[in-house]
């Protein structure tokens, strides 16, 4: 589809059309600060942002991207956070708000796999944790889903107890 203007994708949305400028100053500075201030960094990863069927740019790609060169231990820790509460339906708004986060943040920083490691592990066993409740409690899911964030940090403990414990070997 073809906009008036002659893009590919359509007419912009009227959320970023009618965007303030002071808004979207404010984003380019958090941006460049995401950056260090490094435009170049912000140019490649808005270029990898933009949606080729759309023409579209999103700034969680953005976010991404520039995270990804300046601090790829965070990045990769909200990557496997964000997967996780997908997989696990928690109620958290951020990623950040998960329990644990900044310990295992830490353990990404050594290991870029850690992150991915451990929710994968937490993962496993919340949704089996939930299972089991939910066949005690029969048909009524209320009281597992009321404790779902303390048995989300009690598997998120769990798993960075057993990533921390190499595996023997004999």
């Amino acid at each position: 589809m073809t906009s008036k203007s002659g893009k590919k994708g359509g007419p912009r949305s009227s959320r970023s059309a009618t965007r303030p400028a002071s808004e979207q100053e404010r984003i380019f500075k958090m941006l460049d600060e995401l950056a260090d201030n490094d435009p170049d960094l912000v140019d490649r990863a808005t270029d990898a942002a933009r949606d080729p069927d759309t023409g579209r740019t999103y700034l969680r790609n953005v976010t991404d991207n520039i995270l990804k060169e300046t601090n790829p231990a965070l990045s990769a820790t909200l990557s496997a956070a964000t997967a996780f509460i997908a997989a696990t339906q928690i109620p958290v708004r951020e990623p950040q708000s998960l329990p644990h986060f900044h310990i295992i943040l830490e353990h990404t920083a050594e290991d870029r796999h850690a992150a991915s490691r451990i929710f994968n592990l937490a993962s496993s066993r919340l949704n089996a944790m939930v299972r089991l409740a939910s066949t005690r409690e029969s048909t009524d899911i209320g009281p597992v889903l009321q404790s779902l964030i303390p048995m989300a940090e009690y598997a998120i403990n769990k798993a960075i107890q057993n990533y921390k414990t190499a595996p023997s070997l004999h």
